[in-house]
């Protein structure tokens, strides 16, 4: 009975962490190969949990794409996992506006949108 709790135990183990694993592919992005992206996922989560990695994704992926980097550039899964990337910490910048988009910012003003005078006049703020 012993060895069939165990066989049991094994399976769960391996299905959660082929389930894991699962989850980190898709959410990275399946970038590179999955092979090598398994082997460094077996090898990072001995160090660190499912959810800081999933973090450390989310994260990069969130400064890559604020950046507007082209996939050619992104990091490939594996290299991701073996460099423990997941500790970097990553900025999300801001987009750059135009000048007439900062100025239109900086007055509070947006397309379209009513704006009540000094008069109680409202009127439909229009920005070229």
């Amino acid at each position: 009975m012993d060895d069939l709790f165990d066989i049991a135990t094994s399976m769960t183990e391996q299905f959660i962490e082929q389930f894991c694993f699962e989850d980190f592919w898709s959410t990275y992005g399946r970038i590179g190969n999955k092979k090598p992206a398994e082997k460094a996922y077996n090898n990072a989560i001995k160090k660190v949990s499912h959810e800081d990695i999933i973090r450390g994704v989310t994260n990069y992926q969130a400064q890559e794409h604020s950046r507007g980097t082209e996939r050619r550039y992104i990091k490939h899964a594996s290299t991701f996992l073996n460099e423990e990337a997941w500790k970097d910490e990553y900025y999300t910048e801001q987009p750059k506006l135009s000048k007439l988009e900062a100025a239109k910012q900086s007055l509070g003003l947006s397309e379209g949108e009513p704006r009540e005078s000094a008069n109680g006049i409202f009127t439909l703020v229009r920005v070229f």
